[in-house]
């Protein structure tokens, strides 16, 4: 238990300046959330450098399909740019079809009469 204790002392130690008698003063759950916030920052903020170095590198890429010998050379560069990704993005969802355009494709499973 004494390792991860050390762990959010030194994550705010460090982010913040504290010394060890300024964090005893803050109770346990005040330190976990101020580590929350800290790991939550620092990962927007590696992401956000990650998606900077991504649009860089698939500029040049683009850039170099426009250098290729033949049209089909040029379209596969372009393509590998658009799948280029450095991070990992969600995936989109598909959305579920409304009852009442189920019902306006399939009827709505009465009898007709």
């Amino acid at each position: 238990m004494m390792w991860p204790v050390a762990s959010m002392f030194d994550t705010v130690a460090s982010e913040y300046g504290w010394t060890d008698d300024e964090m005893l003063d803050v109770t346990l759950s005040r330190m976990r959330i101020a580590v929350k916030l800290i790991t939550q920052r620092k990962r927007e903020e590696a992401e956000f450098a990650l998606l900077i170095a991504e649009i860089h590198a698939k500029s040049i890429v683009s850039a170099l399909s426009g250098l290729a010998q033949t049209k089909k050379g040029s379209k596969q560069i372009a393509k590998f740019a658009d799948h280029l990704s450095f991070i990992d993005k969600p995936q989109k969802r598909r959305k579920v079809p409304s009852t009442e355009s189920v019902e306006r494709l399939f009827g709505d499973g009465r009898p007709n009469r």
